[in-house]
């Protein structure tokens, strides 16, 4: 007789599980529109330094919200406070309880409902980074570049890699000049050679690159390496020639064509050739100067 009666026992239990069960299935959530930061540095002095976290509350209820992982508590955010219907917020700052700051890994934010005798936890994880990139400046394409806004060889573009995904940074002599829109394990920053309208004079530049991953942390920069910028240059900036005799100059440029000036004279002149000038007959000292888009170099000429 016992036999039955446990069985029916157990049926009646069983079924009414089931009822429970399904009736919580149909009851709405006392939480929803959460949000919860991904990642966060607390170590990285940046705006993602703290885990932001926010939900709305369906009905008031004295709430408790907890950090935990693996069902332990790390660090207790509210404690058992009264919050009426609408949106709840808070933030960690990564630390423990203890004031102690928790190891890197995955978190999760645990809500205790006191008047609906729920717990829920939310399905948002957290991840704690201290760890910060590593950047690799791969390759710089081209080492010499004119950036006057002819379109030849105006820029100057910059492989890179990072250990895991950031977003890139380019330094210009160790400051940080141009910053990339997304985050890549690797790709291209192009340089103009000039900051806003500011085109950078004529010289060596040494260029890298640094990377901020996703909870903030910032790399160091990886190691530099030199571009040229030169708009136009004479091989050599003092010559020597005997009067009247036909002289020749090499002009680097990446424009087309350039202008002269030299002993009275003017005129334009290819830049793929040498410049073939004659020299003056009388003896002294003659500037030549040649210039394209704004931008010059010159050489003394001695005749004697």
């Amino acid at each position: 007789m016992r036999a039955p009666m446990l069985v029916i026992a157990l049926l009646v239990a069983t079924a009414a599980a089931f009822v429970v069960s399904e009736r919580l299935k149909l009851t709405p959530s006392p939480i929803l529109d959460t949000q919860v930061d991904r990642s966060f540095s607390p170590t990285c002095s940046c705006p993602t330094a703290i885990a932001r976290l926010s939900f709305r509350l369906r009905k008031a209820d004295r709430l408790t919200i907890a950090v935990v992982k693996a069902d332990s508590v790390v660090r207790n955010l509210v404690r058992s406070r009264r919050f009426g219907p609408g949106v709840v917020g808070s933030a960690w700052n990564g630390r423990e309880d203890g004031g102690r700051l928790a190891p890197d890994g995955s978190y999760l934010i645990r809500v205790h409902l006191a008047h609906a005798r729920r717990t829920i936890v939310l399905p948002n994880p957290i991840t704690l980074d201290t760890r910060a990139p590593r950047a690799e400046l791969v390759a710089i394409r081209p080492r010499r570049f004119s950036p006057d806004g002819d379109h030849r060889a105006d820029r100057v573009e910059i492989s890179y890699r990072f250990d895991e995904v950031a977003r890139p940074y380019l330094l210009i002599d160790g400051r940080v000049r141009v910053i990339g829109r997304f985050a890549y394990r690797s790709g291209q920053l192009t340089w103009y050679g000039k900051v806003g309208s500011t085109v950078f004079p004529a010289g060596r530049y040494r260029i890298s690159v640094a990377g901020r991953d996703l909870a903030g942390n910032l790399s160091a920069p990886a190691p530099a390496k030199t571009v040229e910028i030169r708009f136009i240059a004479l091989a050599r900036h003092t010559i020597s020639a005997a009067p009247g005799r036909c002289l020749e100059v090499s002009v680097s440029t990446d424009a087309l064509r350039f202008h002269w000036r030299f002993a009275g004279r003017s005129g334009t002149a290819l830049a793929r050739r040498p410049l073939a000038l004659r020299a003056p007959t009388r003896l002294g000292r003659y500037r030549l100067t040649v210039s394209e888009r704004g931008h010059s170099a010159q050489a003394l000429i001695t005749i004697r």
